[in-house]
């Protein structure tokens, strides 16, 4: 089960690696914003967090904790707590925490309770705050808050509403890096967190400001959770893992009381372990996944070599080196595009491991439905063109359920709904969302994330959309901008609102900012009559924008072949070769690592199967027509090359392993 934020939630983010100047204005920026909001003058767009706030710790993790917990070893400390923290304040604490774990927590009046955790026995606490083993025997210095953590792989910390001041009281640790005394405890615990942050070398005037308003605007549920990724300048060497250093992402959310009163933060904080020169693992750098714990790392205190520049050689190190400015990614591209013959076998052979470490070896599926083709624009690649002749549908509620689960009984991980442009795109989209919810819980589908593939809305009817979807499954919307080439999309794309070429290239920040969990972008290769090296350099910046906007890359991306459409005289313009789309998918792999590349039933069994290695993603068994799983005779938007049906594409997939 996934325990997620709430959804949507409104949330700020702040990057605080790099060099303290940059750092500086991030966090002057981050401060306008708050002081604007704490003052009514702005709100916070709600946005829908898919990250998972806690994440359950492995067996090993555990059981070192719990041997700690209860006295039976453990060779470093964990946990550390004020002196005046009280056992008590652990179960308003764990209150907040339980149902973002599956658990539940009961109080009597006299103060006396039981917790459980899934798949764990009920524990049973006394009014001190103290839990007992079921013989009634108390358990050796713990409480309700330590005990929960032992079952949680992030870092822990409480900091509480004491008096005047906001007191840092207790921290649960394997990968705390706050400097700690001889006997490894925390030294800052007991202090108050304010008056620390205020003297933070660099940062402590900003952050004697930012932390208030984090107070206050907790204090007035106007902030869900704050996201702060921070890059350790700690570095270890871990055996045969080779030499890594410290990458952290911090979330602080509120802690609430029963009544719902303010009464303090948890910071939950991830601590991955990366090698040099790679990109953090939110960006989809590797990490080294044996590392649990502090004491499998030892201390490395010499100096190591920067990676390779652009003016040497290109290695993949510097492809994903973490800081690399957006202009550097780019000639990096081009060179690589441009000299595809001597480094084609490499880029590809690195882009397949990339592949597998971030991804696996399986290939997740989603199903498509195609609601409707009315449209209003003239675009002439498109065998559903305003100006063809042919007549016009969209599905019904009742069509819609039975189109959906001729897919959702396959049991795909996503399902994606398109629909054409015209003026009751959002009303389908909203009536498509409701329906395809109650077929999931029909189904038991474990759908988790729905797509909509339709034309860039107003932000009005974007944010209609969003509050019409399931709020437990993931909202991604995904369109392509086809030719990132604005003269050739004006010749492509003749009337409608489609022709307005910056309107699409920003249709997807607009979604994102009315709260959609993610977005997709791509293009149709064959359309670019100059060469297609163009739009592959264009997507890369295309995710770097929403990058640096929003701080995170596209989930998705896909680059189909324009492929024949019936009854049209429309021919492909510059058709792409096969080497040519095996490089591209490998070099956006590389570019793009945490990013899922999606290939389609456009193209042959053969190709897809080639090209798996690289993607991740697939169609199954698309119909590309409206109401095509329930009606074969429909009229295709384009050709198939792989035509197979669901039953067989999932047995191959299975008998190959990728299932």
């Amino acid at each position: 089960m996934e325990h997620y934020f709430p959804s949507p939630a409104r949330s700020f983010y702040l990057d605080a690696r790099g060099n303290k100047y940059d750092v500086r204005k991030r966090l002057d920026a981050l401060v306008q914003m708050m002081r604007l909001v704490a003052t009514g003058q702005e709100k916070i767009p709600p946005k829908r967090e898919s990250a998972r706030l806690f994440t359950p710790a492995s067996d090993r993790l555990k059981h070192a904790k719990l041997a700690e917990l209860t006295g039976d070893g453990g060779a470093y400390h964990i946990a550390s707590f004020a002196s005046d923290y009280q056992s008590k304040d652990s179960v308003s604490v764990v209150r907040n925490i339980l149902p973002r774990l599956g658990g539940t927590i009961y109080e009597d009046p006299q103060g006396y309770g039981v917790f459980t955790l899934p798949e764990e026995p009920p524990m049973e606490f006394d009014p001190s705050g103290r839990i007992r083993k079921a013989n009634n025997v108390l358990l050796h210095g713990a409480d309700l808050l330590h005990y929960v953590a032992c079952h949680i792989r992030q870092d822990l910390a409480a900091v509480l509403v004491k008096g005047e001041a906001m007191q840092y009281m207790a921290d649960i640790s394997v990968f705390e890096k706050t400097p700690k005394d001889k006997q490894g405890r925390n030294t800052y615990i007991g202090k108050d967190l304010l008056d620390f942050h205020a003297k933070v070398p660099h940062f402590g005037p900003v952050l004697g400001e930012l932390f208030p308003l984090l107070m206050q605007l907790f204090r007035k549920d106007l902030l869900d959770v704050l996201t702060v990724d921070l890059n350790g300048q700690q570095r270890y060497s871990c055996g045969e893992g080779g030499d890594v250093r410290r990458f952290e992402r911090d979330r602080f959310i509120p802690l609430r009381r029963t009544d719902a009163s303010f009464m303090g933060i948890l910071g939950v904080a991830d601590a991955f372990f990366q090698r040099e020169g790679e990109c953090s693992p939110y960006e989809g750098g590797d990490f080294v996944r044996g590392i649990e714990m502090q004491s499998d790392l030892g201390k490395k205190e010499e100096k190591t070599t920067e990676t390779v520049r652009i003016n040497k050689t290109p290695s993949m190190d510097i492809l994903r080196k973490n800081a690399i400015p957006s202009s550097e990614r780019t000639q990096i591209l081009q060179r690589l595009l441009s000299q595809r013959e001597d480094y084609f076998d490499t880029v590809v052979e690195s882009a397949s491991r990339i592949n597998c470490l971030v991804f696996g070896d399986k290939l997740k599926l989603y199903g498509i439905s195609y609601i409707s083709d009315e449209c209003v624009n003239d675009c002439l690649y498109c065998g559903h063109r305003a100006s063809s002749v042919h007549q016009r549908s969209a599905l019904t509620p009742e069509q819609m359920a039975e189109d959906f689960s001729a897919v959702v009984r396959h049991r795909p991980e996503e399902f994606c709904i398109l629909a054409g442009d015209n003026p009751h795109a959002a009303q389908q989209c909203c009536d498509a969302l409701h329906v395809l919810r109650t077929v999931n819980e029909k189904h038991r589908s474990p759908l988790q994330c729905v797509t909509l593939n339709i034309a860039p809305q107003t932000p009005e009817n974007f944010e209609k959309i969003v509050a019409a979807a399931d709020p437990t499954v993931r909202l991604q919307y995904r369109i392509f901008q086809e030719t990132y080439d604005p003269t050739l999309y004006e010749q492509y794309h003749v009337t409608g609102p489609k022709s307005a070429f910056h309107g699409r290239l920003t249709a997807q920040e607009r979604a994102l900012q009315a709260g959609f969990s993610d977005i997709g972008i791509g293009a149709l290769m064959g359309l670019n009559t100059a060469g297609h090296d163009f739009e592959i350099t264009a997507l890369v910046q295309h995710a770097d924008r929403i990058k640096q906007m929003f701080g995170r890359y596209p989930k998705s991306l896909s680059i189909p072949r324009h492929q024949r459409v019936e009854d049209s005289n429309f021919s492909t313009p510059n058709f792409l070769d096969d080497r040519s789309y095996v490089y591209y998918h490998a070099l956006l792999r590389i570019f793009l690592p945490e990013t899922e590349l999606v290939i389609t039933s456009r193209e042959s069994p053969e190709m897809i199967q080639t090209l798996e290695p690289l993607v991740n993603v697939r169609d199954l068994a698309p119909r590309p027509g409206v109401g095509g799983n329930i009606c074969p005779s429909v009229r295709f938007q384009n050709e198939l090359r792989d035509s197979r049906s669901a039953e067989e594409i999932l047995e191959d997939l299975f008998r190959r392993g990728k299932r």
